[in-house]
């Protein structure tokens, strides 16, 4: 929901004379807002992320929102998650024994 709107009719009475007369001021509250500046460029990037029926708040909040690890299920093939897994296994590899040798250097006199 992009803003919370609840609206609500007063009816006020009048007595004229003899006649009765009905007066209804409709009243709307609305959730707080704000004005932002932003480039024409930003501007163009937000409105073609934009649905139909979605607002700047929807599309704003859609992107800005938290995301899960789960999203990224299916992203790669099995034969690239196996060689990202590789690449990461190896990196790590290296990184461990990068790590003992600055131990054992670290230790020398």
């Amino acid at each position: 929901m992009a803003a919370l709107e609840v609206c609500q009719t007063k009816s006020i009475q009048r007595m004229t004379k003899h006649f009765y007369y009905y007066t209804h001021i409709p009243t709307q509250i609305t959730m707080g807002s704000r004005n932002i500046s932003i480039s024409d460029e930003a501007y163009s990037r937000l409105a073609a992320l934009k649905g139909p029926n979605e607002s700047f708040t929807d599309v704003i909040n859609r992107l800005t929102g938290k995301r899960s690890i789960l999203e990224l299920a299916g992203v790669l093939t099995t034969a690239e998650g196996d060689e990202l897994r590789r690449e990461v296994e190896d990196l790590r590899l290296k990184s461990e024994k990068r790590v003992a040798s600055t131990v054992l250097r670290m230790r020398e006199p």
